[in-house]
């Protein structure tokens, strides 16, 4: 089971993504660990209770080390209101080779395709999909390490076999 937080474990230091559709997404402080955390905060507007729930679920299942670790789900009064991922602090792949290409050689570009083939490959293997993979749902670390991120859209699909024999 995934740790649960309470909004008052932490302090909002900035904005990350003002208010999209879907909520908003913050850097924080969690104040007894002094760990720094993205919260991803639901906006009752964007979101519908089935949306939250596949995303609750792929938290609650699903890790690989190509994919951004989730943490735990932020709740008030037993719902959740929220999810907090790990910090991943040079943004998105699109944010670098939009303002740093040169960070972009062909090896990044090899290990960037390897990472991506192998995070993908653990969600078929699960038979699931991801349904919103684009260079902004690529995370970059501090090491310029790319990971999979937004699970909101991420299905189970059936593939040709299990369809025969159900």
């Amino acid at each position: 089971k995934k740790h649960e937080f309470q909004m008052n474990e932490f302090v909002i230091l900035r904005t990350l993504i003002n208010g999209s559709d879907k909520g908003w997404f913050y850097l924080v402080i969690h104040l007894e660990s002094l760990y720094i955390f993205m919260m991803k905060r639901i906006m009752n507007s964007g979101w519908n209770q089935k949306e939250i729930e596949h995303e609750k679920h792929f938290c609650e299942n699903y890790s690989h080390r190509c994919m951004t670790k989730f943490y735990g789900f932020l709740k008030e009064k037993g719902e959740t209101i929220g999810f907090i991922y790990e910090f991943l602090c040079n943004g998105s792949l699109k944010s670098l080779v939009e303002k740093q290409p040169n960070k972009i050689d062909d090896l990044y570009k090899i290990m960037t395709i390897v990472r991506l083939f192998q995070g993908i490959e653990y969600l078929h293997i699960n038979s699931l999909i991801h349904r919103d993979l684009k260079p902004l749902n690529i995370l970059i670390d501090h090491d310029y390490l790319p990971y999979i991120s937004d699970f909101d859209e991420v299905r189970h699909f059936i593939n040709e076999e299990e369809k025969a024999s159900n």
